[in-house]
């Protein structure tokens, strides 16, 4: 296991809140100053574990800049990628409402800036403001309908190839478009995508070198560019 390494952070706070979307959003002006009143703001480095999976739930990680990667194993002792948590997100939520260990283990992908607030202060902060528990469903919503895609790209008979058109597919939601095409910011290796995909780094090469000889994607340094994304639908839809 790799070493956890975090520190406090010292960016102005006022002016970082106000960028803050996504967990807090909706939240009572009331309310969100509370909040931020509880939490502790600490930089995670690449690589470095926020939480474990199985471990009892110390509070809530408001991810505030940068990429958490969430995975968890098999009785088998075999990784999976189940999705990555972008800035806004809440995690570790699950496991504090129903006192459960945490479900799976948050990584730093790429070096995180995190809102930590402490379980006991969490908990009488929702007894304060009943009206946050909206943020909370529709955090948990948004949860399971990523885990549930996750799961269903892992868990279906299909191809490689099928399986690693959808993960461009769902990357490539948002993403910038020039002329080339759809362009993804790509820092994955052949590994993490097999496991995203429930399958090995030889068989992600080989369907990349498909891919790329079918023109279906093109790779430059850190970006990945889908020309047609409609094709990568059809492969898909096939």
């Amino acid at each position: 296991m790799r070493d956890s390494y975090c520190s406090p952070w010292k960016e102005d706070r006022r002016e970082s809140k106000s960028r803050m979307k996504g967990f807090l959003d909706g939240l009572p002006a009331v309310a969100l100053k509370e909040l931020e009143s509880l939490m502790l703001t600490m930089a995670y480095a690449k690589d470095a574990i926020l939480f474990m999976e199985g471990q009892p739930p110390q509070g809530i990680y408001i991810l505030r800049a940068g990429q958490a990667k969430l995975s968890f194993t098999s009785r088998e002792g075999k990784a999976f990628t189940l999705r990555f948590a972008k800035p806004g997100e809440a995690l570790g939520l699950m496991a504090f409402l129903f006192g459960k260990p945490y479900e799976f283990t948050a990584e730093a992908f790429r070096s995180c800036h995190v809102e930590f607030v402490h379980a006991h202060d969490f908990l009488h902060f929702l007894a304060a403001h009943p009206e946050a528990y909206r943020s909370v469903a529709r955090q948990m919503g948004s949860d399971y309908q990523a885990a549930s895609e996750a799961l269903r790209n892992i868990g279906l008979g299909s191809s490689v190839t099928t399986k690693l058109a959808r993960l461009l597919l769902d990357w490539s939601i948002g993403a910038p478009e020039t002329r080339e095409g759809i362009c993804i910011p790509w820092s994955l290796t052949h590994e993490d995508v097999a496991a995203c995909i429930g399958t090995t780094r030889e068989s992600v090469t080989r369907a990349f070198t498909e891919f790329k000889h079918r023109r279906l994607v093109a790779l430059k340094g850190s970006t990945v560019t889908i020309p047609n994304r409609q094709a990568l639908m059809h492969l898909v839809a096939a």
